[in-house]
């Protein structure tokens, strides 16, 4: 579905010479339906606005709090066995979560920037996750069960390529900041 909205938005977009930028970003996406549905298609666009960034925003928040409380579990703020802690700290996250993003749209102004600033975070992730992956599978993997040495050949491979493209994207990105 992400692939079509994005082949569809670049092809109506694209043809009209819009790009989304700053406070219109809503307004010009919008013209992704009504150019290609009709003006009655506006409120479908922004009910699906709705019902998307709202279940986004649910989900990740939900499972972000829980991310975090874990953490600070792992850190050792607070006892494995504390339950009740742990809700205290999710709970405190799940305002955080909320508001933080709502403080970073009055100092930035600009949705587009919150999202290309968002897209940081998960590049910069995914070489972590890598380079973790073959720490583990050298370091901590029993070998009876370690794969083949193919495996551990594409493992390595997969892993420069997933660098080489977060640094790119990272570099792009700050390029549109």
């Amino acid at each position: 579905m992400t692939v079509a909205f994005y082949l569809l938005g670049a092809g109506v977009l694209h043809g009209m010479g819009l790009v989304p930028a700053a406070n219109d970003m809503i307004s010009v996406l919008s013209n992704i339906y009504t150019q290609t549905l009709g003006e009655w298609a506006l409120w479908f666009f922004y009910a699906g606005v709705i019902v998307t960034l709202y279940g986004t925003l649910f989900a990740g928040i939900a499972a972000q709090s829980r991310v975090c409380a874990d953490m600070c579990r792992l850190i050792g703020l607070f006892a494995p066995d504390d339950y009740a802690c742990r809700l205290k700290y999710q709970n405190a996250f799940v305002v955080f979560l909320l508001v933080y993003p709502a403080l970073l749209f009055l100092f930035f102004a600009s949705p587009v920037k919150m999202v290309v600033i968002g897209d940081i975070a998960p590049a910069m992730m995914l070489p972590v996750i890598g380079v973790c992956t073959i720490y583990l599978r050298h370091r901590r993997l029993p070998r009876r069960i370690a794969p083949t040495g193919w495996v551990t050949i594409g493992l390595w491979v997969a892993t420069f390529i997933i660098i080489c493209i977060a640094a790119y994207s990272v570099v792009l990105e700050l390029q549109k900041l």
